[in-house]
């Protein structure tokens, strides 16, 4: 986990979720998994028995500051500024990475993108929930579907298998998130990629799962997408 995340989820309190708890069940469910929500709870409300009951072994956590980890014996934390790149001991080591909203607070996101490539083993899976909308003040960054596909898939040679748009609440706005290099849907509009409809009030998260195909990272930095299309066709009228 790139920073620890919590599983929000107060069973008896009044914070509950009570309208949410069958969807979550049902969730579980469709998925195989015969686990009920309060099975996936541990006392500190953090996430590593859900993700342990899950099937994905022992979780780790890297954060910037050791102020939420644990003393458990179970527990196992790395202190790692994701500004800076990961020592090589860490390159390649996990095969699934997730990240509950710890990058839009990484100010050099470029170099946290790295990290997380350079983390995953090859065909590892990585899965982002980010603010896309709605969080002003929250971190540094919102998230763009842009950079989705213009870092992993076209700077990283990964594959995007799901992005969304999708309100906090389970029964609010949801839309799927194309490649914007796709100009065939509906949702984009001339040459870039835009929203066929306002983005709702309310807060927003962009998710997006990557499975890492790629060998390498191609360039430091990366191009919107609609210019790339503007300047190949500007050089092909001028014969460039």
């Amino acid at each position: 986990m790139l920073g620890r995340a919590k599983l929000r989820y107060f069973p008896g309190k009044r914070q509950i979720r009570i309208p949410y708890k069958a969807k979550y069940q049902n969730a579980l469910e469709q998925n195989g998994h015969r686990l009920s929500m309060d099975e996936l709870v541990q006392d500190d409300n953090y996430s590593e028995t859900m993700f342990r009951k899950l099937g994905l072994g022992q979780p780790e956590t890297m954060d910037y500051s050791d102020y939420e980890f644990s003393s458990d014996v179970d527990f196992v934390g790395h202190l790692q500024d994701l500004n800076e790149p990961v020592p090589e001991h860490f390159h390649g080591q996990f095969d699934f990475i997730f990240d509950g909203g710890t990058l839009e607070h990484v100010f050099n996101i470029p170099v946290a993108l790295e990290n997380v490539f350079h983390m995953l083993k090859p065909n590892g899976r990585f899965i982002g929930v980010n603010p896309f909308n709605g969080w002003p003040g929250h971190g540094i960054y919102q998230f763009n579907p842009e950079l989705v596909y213009s870092f992993w898939v076209r700077n990283a040679g990964c594959k995007v298998e799901n992005c969304y748009a999708m309100h906090e609440k389970p029964n609010g706005y949801f839309k799927r998130m194309d490649d914007p290099a796709d100009l065939s849907g509906r949702s984009k509009i001339g040459r870039r990629y835009l929203l066929w409809r306002p983005v709702p009030r309310g807060r927003i998260h962009l998710y997006y799962e990557i499975q890492k195909t790629g060998q390498r990272v191609k360039n430091k930095s990366v191009m919107q997408t609609s210019y790339l299309r503007r300047w190949a066709e500007e050089a092909t009228k001028v014969g460039a």
